[in-house]
């Protein structure tokens, strides 16, 4: 049966989830809410194997993928050809009663997109993404890599990787997602001034700096994070437009004057601080009526505050580091709690020196 023959009826058995292993390649797996109907569909029922097809930009490859059953369901795992081909689609060849999701089959058709708005489509909505972390990643490195339309995009999807591979807490994405970043810095003059966020040089540089510290920080660079702040602070003092990028450039001055803080450095925390207030007053005065970025505006309040008390701690505004530190990151959970104490870290390894 073709992954097309997609009726989804109560009887199939229905593919839903898909991930990326970079060991593994993509593995498909029934969903836990169907597992009775999952158990109810005898194993012979699938078979070891099931045919596919990896459509890449050029040329087409037949597959095998394999099938195995585990407490929760079946899992099917699809290898992939190490190259840097984009992998534009996937066709599945599937046995009669099994049935791929809709939205899986949907995404199936255009793994990777080959216009912008495609690439719109398929990306731009943080919310509405298809695939969990790792899928996401997997997606945003081919585009990176590879993609025909506007180098913004390609630009704008190594940011991708980089949050996306500090989520998994994968030291080597991460790396491979810093070279990304950092090629992509290197190319930023053949990015437009647009005023868009999601295609505006400046706004991408920013972009790609911030992803850069906090890469830079997850691996430990000590150095290299610390350079790479200040060089968010040279270039908050060079921007023609102050309102679209300056929510990343507030978080980037906000862990700066905090781990300052945190060192005992007063003057120094108080310099950012009066950074960061020239920045929120130029991004006010450049404010437009774009919704998302007049909500970050207010977040970027909120990050100048956070400086200003950094700065000048008193008796009835008690430190809080471990909250500060986290208001400056892109990231949430236990990934967010290791970058803070990595962060804080550094700060007390310097106020001991």
């Amino acid at each position: 049966m073709s992954d097309a023959d997609n009726n989804n009826s109560p009887a199939d058995l229905v593919i839903d989830t898909l991930t990326y292993d970079p060991a593994r390649g993509l593995i498909f797996r029934t969903a836990a809410r169907r597992g009775e109907e999952a158990r109810a569909v005898p194993t012979a029922s699938l078979p070891a194997e099931i045919a596919m097809t990896l459509h890449y930009e050029g040329a087409d490859s037949p597959a095998r993928a394999i099938v195995t059953r585990g407490p929760r369901g079946f899992e099917i795992v699809l290898a992939l050809e190490d190259t840097d081909t984009p992998l534009r689609a996937i066709s599945c060849d599937l046995p009669r009663g099994v049935t791929l999701d809709r939205p899986l089959a949907a995404f199936l058709r255009t793994v990777f997109p080959q216009t912008n708005d495609a690439f719109e489509q398929l990306m731009n909505s943080k919310t509405k993404r298809f695939g969990d972390a790792p899928l996401q990643y997997f997606v945003a490195r081919q585009i990176s890599t590879g993609f025909g339309g506007l180098h913004a995009y390609r630009a704008a999807s190594s940011v991708i990787m980089a949050y996306k591979a500090i989520e998994m807490e994968a030291t080597a994405l991460q790396r491979e997602a810093l070279a990304h970043v950092t090629a992509h810095l290197a190319r930023i003059d053949e990015c437009a001034t647009t005023g868009h966020p999601r295609t505006d040089r400046e706004h991408l540089l920013v972009s790609l700096l911030c992803a850069q510290w906090h890469l830079e920080l997850s691996l430990g660079e000590t150095e290299a994070f610390l350079a790479t702040l200040d060089r968010c602070r040279a270039v908050a003092a060079e921007l023609e437009n102050h309102f679209t990028p300056a929510f990343n450039l507030s978080l980037a001055l906000l862990i700066r004057c905090v781990l300052l803080s945190r060192a005992g450095d007063a003057s120094g925390a108080g310099e950012i601080a009066a950074e960061g207030m020239q920045l929120f007053k130029r991004a006010v005065a450049d404010a437009t009526d774009k919704l998302t970025l007049f909500q970050e505006l207010r977040m970027s309040h909120r990050n100048v505050h956070v400086m200003l008390q950094a700065a000048s701690p008193s008796k009835r505004i008690k430190p809080d580091y471990d909250a500060w530190v986290l208001f400056s990151l892109r990231v949430r959970g236990a990934p967010a709690e290791r970058l803070k104490d990595a962060a804080l870290a550094i700060a007390d390894a310097r106020s001991a020196g």
